[in-house]
């Protein structure tokens, strides 16, 4: 048989690299009280070895050594930091401080962290987070809050309140719903008073349901006194209520059901004024929809939102800080379960700049808002936009003529059947300068303008308003 030659080795700085017999024993005394690398090895005659390194605590257990504050000896404080769920939270910067001591380590995929402390000393330890504050946060913590302000579902543990209180103002009420819904659709980029997460000692009790009004320890204070001592952190995303956070990367999660917003495919003209209708396509029972809309600046100019106060949709779910890039943020969060199958979310009020058909113009993605959907089940989706290709005979407006106009002009219009139609002229501040009503054909109609009618010259806009739709252009009057 092969001879197998085992050694037991200190790491202190001191390494023998002969690996000549065995050297199965190892005398440790008072010098070495404290936390010491061990290496063990294991070698065969012809030299090929390996090894492992452990921690060894060694610990003055009869008192046969001078007393554990003794300078030059250390002992270890160590810990995990997880999510209440029980989930270890990667990438906490783990700081400790005292008296000769300041050092961080940042937590791996197992949540621990560990330090080497000089015995005696009164330590601070204070774990911290503060990047990807959207991570987690989505309509549905807007509706859990919601619900827990009403009283029609209290948030069911301290650490979800805690998380709630997103401005960090020791309350819960409709200025966190803000700072929530303004985070989701990307009109701030963080909560500006408080950090993206907070942590709390692992065996602190609550003394009661409301733990905005006790104090709770976020950082643990001890004399290092004994060679080996543990303190676990339970760690809250802000913002997130229902755990959906990822603790590493902050992707948000689906389960690949889809929600579709559905436009009407047709092309569009250069100078239309058009209203373009979104809807909610399969939205029966859901509850919660968010994303970010991207359109062609280029092509689409954005004169308005008209929301459809119907589902209690306003402009305070739509984010508008992008806007002149041609980036539409959506969070909308109904106050009960959408009923019927097709519901209109939105109307877009556009004017064409450049030609082209809808579906070059616009799209969805997560650029900002994450798309996703929440129904009333629970089940979480994805969002998507869906053109329909089913083409309908529409009311057309078309460019006056001749266009700038000085003595008169004609303007035509379209009709898909007989009906009363009111052709709306308006300044650029919206003012009404004049209105023509009637009962018009099938087909194409045009009437004839004399300038002298309107009092205001240059941008004047006109708009079709009838039972089947609503069109729009503008024209200039010299």
């Amino acid at each position: 048989d092969d001879e197998i030659y085992f050694r037991i080795e200190l790491m202190d700085g001191n390494d023998d690299d002969d690996f000549a017999g065995d050297a199965d024993s190892l005398v440790l005394g008072c010098d070495q009280v404290g936390t010491q690398q061990i290496r063990l090895w294991v070698i065969d005659e012809n030299g090929s070895f390996d090894y492992c390194d452990v921690l060894l605590i060694v610990q003055n257990n009869m008192d046969g050594c001078p007393e554990d504050d003794t300078p030059g000896i250390e002992g270890i404080i160590l810990g995990n930091i997880a999510t209440e769920a029980g989930t270890m939270i990667e990438q906490v910067e783990v700081m400790v401080s005292g008296e000769n001591v300041a050092a961080s380590i940042s937590t791996g995929a197992d949540g621990a962290y560990n330090f080497d402390i000089p015995m005696g000393t009164l330590i601070n330890i204070e774990p911290r987070k503060d990047i990807n504050d959207i991570n987690g946060v989505s309509t549905m913590d807007l509706i859990l809050l919601q619900k827990h302000l009403t009283g029609m579902e209290t948030l069911p543990t301290p650490y979800r309140m805690i998380a709630a209180d997103v401005n960090h103002d020791g309350f819960l009420n409709s200025l966190d719903l803000l700072q929530m819904r303004q985070l989701i659709i990307g009109e701030i980029s963080e909560f500006p008073n408080n950090t993206s997460w907070r942590f709390v000692l692992a065996d602190h009790d609550f003394s009661t349901n409301d733990p905005q009004s006790e104090s709770f320890p976020e950082r643990f204070t001890v004399s290092m006194d004994q060679t080996m001592m543990r303190q676990d952190f339970i760690g809250m995303k802000v913002g997130d209520l229902d755990l959906d956070s990822d603790v590493a990367l902050g992707a948000p999660r689906t389960n690949g059901q889809r929600q579709l917003l559905e436009i009407e495919e047709r092309s569009l003209e250069t100078g239309e004024i058009v209203e373009i209708p979104v809807y909610l396509k399969n939205s029966k029972d859901l509850i919660a929809v968010q994303y970010t809309m991207h359109f062609d600046p280029a092509s689409l100019k954005l004169l308005n939102i008209i929301p459809n106060g119907a589902l209690d949709v306003d402009e305070h779910h739509f984010g508008m800080k992008r806007i002149e890039q041609g980036i539409l943020t959506t969070a909308f969060d109904a106050t009960e379960a959408i009923s019927g199958e097709m519901n209109q979310l939105l109307v877009l009020q556009v004017e064409v700049t450049r030609p082209g058909k809808i579906s070059d113009l616009i799209s969805i993605n997560g650029s900002i808002t994450a798309p996703i959907a929440y129904y009333d089940d629970g089940i979480k989706g994805d969002v998507a936009l869906q053109f329909s290709k089913r083409e309908l005979d529409r009311v057309k407006l078309y460019q006056n003529e001749p266009n700038p106009a000085t003595s008169e002009t004609a303007i035509k219009f379209y009709l898909p059947e007989a009906a009363n139609a009111d052709l709306i002229f308006y300044d650029v501040d919206g003012k009404i300068l004049k209105k023509i009503s009637g009962n018009f054909i099938k087909g194409i109609n045009k009437l004839n303008l004399a300038i002298s009618e309107f009092e205001k010259r240059g941008v004047i806009y006109y708009e079709l308003n009838t039972i089947n739709g609503k069109v729009g252009r503008k024209m200039i009057i010299q």
